[in-house]
């Protein structure tokens, strides 16, 4: 758990773009996120994953710090598909990660989800702001590489 926490802060480093959801909208998308996990979750198989029970439907799979570290990646990722920058590579190093960190593939999945709600949300709420500047793409795809530059191997 140490390990997964120090991984998580290198990497956070590297997010200072993100963290534009607040927090009084984050919470309501992360409960929501799990609503539909149950429906929506798959292994990387594709079997779809189902709680064991009532307790499990109503429990996150992960603890906040890395449902939050999901969340800020996709809003990176967000910032990404706004601008036209490749997003996928960021979506990668976080399952990546995740799975050199002996997460489950309920874990796994759950961060994937967790980072497609951010990457969204912000994605559609930046279209509706108006267009991505050059300036911002060169910031958005700078950052995304000095996070992959800097990725634990």
């Amino acid at each position: 758990m140490k390990r997964i926490l120090g991984i998580l802060l290198i990497m956070s480093s590297y997010v200072a773009i993100a963290g534009v959801v607040p927090a009084s909208t984050r919470e309501p998308l992360l409960k929501e996120t799990l609503k539909v996990f149950w429906s929506k979750g798959k292994t990387a198989d594709g079997k779809s994953i189902q709680p064991t029970s009532n307790s499990d439907r109503q429990t996150m799979p992960v603890n906040m710090n890395v449902a939050n570290f999901a969340f800020d990646m996709g809003e990176l990722s967000g910032l990404a598909e706004w601008c036209g920058v490749d997003w996928r590579e960021n979506f990668a190093a976080l399952t990546r990660q995740a799975r050199k960190n002996n997460q489950t593939e309920k874990q796994v999945a759950f961060i994937s989800i967790v980072h497609g709600t951010a990457q969204g949300f912000v994605a559609s709420s930046m279209a509706k702001s108006g267009s991505c500047s050059a300036q911002q793409r060169e910031q958005i795809k700078s950052q995304i590489d000095s996070m992959l530059a800097h990725e634990p191997r």
